[in-house]
C-alpha cells in the first residue's frame, strides 16, 4: 500500500496556467456552488455549519513583547468548508490582513487555499489564493446579472475601481455581452488611471469609458450597478451615504452590493416613495 502523501502546490503564475482568471468558468462554477447550497450538500465551520470563519485580531495595547496590535484591517482568519455535488472536496481559506501592507507593497490581505481529501484529509493542494478569491468574488454577482440583468444591457456603472470593481466587471462582460459602455466612480484619480488602463486591455467591448463625479450622475442611467468599496467608517463613506435611492435609477436594473449596506437604504425601496415611482412610472397596478 503507498502511504505516500503529496500534494500540488501552486503559485500564482502556476493558478494563471491552470485558468483562475477564466471568468466564465468561474461564473459557471459559482452558479454550482449556489445550487449545493440550496440543496444544502455542504458544511462550514462553528455549531450551526454556517459560521463564516474563525478570525483572530489583536488587543488595542498588547501585554506581551512581540504581539501584534491592532490596526485597521488586522487580522489572521480561517474560513473552513466542504463541498458536495460534482466537486466532494474539504478546504479552508486562510488569510492575513493589514491596511498598512500597502506601505510595503503589498496587497492589503494575502490569502493561501488548502484543499484536502474528505475522507483520510491528506492535502491535495496548497494554491496562492488572492487572485482565486477576488474572482470568486467577482463571479458570484455574475450569476446574479446572467439570470436577473436586461438582456439588453448596455451601461454597467462601476463603483470602486479596486480589484473587485475589476472581477465584477469581467463577470459582468462575460454574461451580459451587449455591455459596451462603462461608467466609474472612484476617490482617487490613481486607481481610476489603473481601472481605464485595465478595461482597454483585457475588455476592448466597453468603447465607451466615463469617468463620474457622483454616485448619482454613474449610476442613473445604468442597467447594472456594482458596489465595490470598503467600508473603514459609515459616516465617512461617501459610497455608503450615496448609496443610489430608487429616484436615481433606471427600472428594472441589477445592483451588486459587494460591501455592508445599511437597512434603512435597503428599506428605502419599501417606502411609499418607491411605488410613488411605480405608479408614476405606469408599472403600479
Amino acid at each position: 500500500m503507498d502511504t505516500k502523501i503529496d500534494f500540488l502546490y501552486l503559485s500564482e503564475p502556476d493558478m494563471i496556467k491552470a485558468g483562475v482568471k477564466d471568468m466564465k468558468a468561474c461564473v459557471d462554477t459559482m452558479e454550482d456552488m449556489l445550487v449545493l447550497l440550496k440543496k444544502g450538500d455542504y458544511m462550514m465551520g462553528g455549531e450551526n455549519h454556517n459560521s463564516h470563519g474563525c478570525m483572530i485580531s489583536f488587543p488595542d495595547d498588547p501585554k506581551f513583547p512581540g504581539m501584534p496590535k491592532n490596526t485597521l484591517d488586522r487580522r489572521f482568519m480561517a474560513m473552513p468548508a466542504y463541498l458536495g455535488g460534482k466537486y466532494q472536496m474539504a478546504g479552508v481559506k486562510w488569510y492575513g490582513s493589514n491596511i498598512e501592507n500597502k506601505e510595503k507593497g503589498l496587497p492589503r490581505s494575502i490569502l493561501m487555499m488548502v484543499l484536502n481529501d474528505k475522507d483520510t484529509g491528506a492535502p491535495l493542494a496548497f494554491m496562492s489564493a488572492n487572485l482565486l478569491s477576488s474572482y470568486r468574488t467577482g463571479g458570484i454577482p455574475g450569476v446574479g446579472a446572467r439570470y436577473l440583468a436586461r438582456k439588453d444591457s448596455e451601461t454597467v456603472a462601476i463603483i470602486g475601481p479596486g480589484v473587485m470593481g475589476r472581477t465584477s466587471l469581467a463577470a459582468f462582460a462575460v454574461t451580459c455581452p451587449k455591455l459596451h459602455r462603462l461608467n466609474i466612480k472612484g476617490r482617487g484619480q490613481r486607481s481610476i488611471d489603473a481601472f481605464i488602463e485595465f478595461v482597454k486591455k483585457e475588455y476592448p467591448q466597453f468603447t465607451e469609458i466615463n469617468v463620474c463625479d457622483s454616485v448619482e450622475s454613474a449610476v442613473k442611467d445604468a442597467d447594472i450597478i456594482s458596489f465595490t468599496t470598503v467600508v473603514q467608517n459609515d459616516d465617512n463613506d461617501e459610497a455608503l451615504k450615496s448609496f443610489p435611492y430608487i429616484i436615481w435609477i433606471k427600472w428594472k436594473m441589477r445592483i451588486p452590493v459587494l460591501k455592508p449596506v445599511s437597512m434603512d437604504k435597503v428599506l428605502a425601496m419599501e417606502n411609499p416613495m418607491y411605488y410613488r415611482i411605480r405608479k408614476e412610472r405606469g408599472i403600479w397596478k
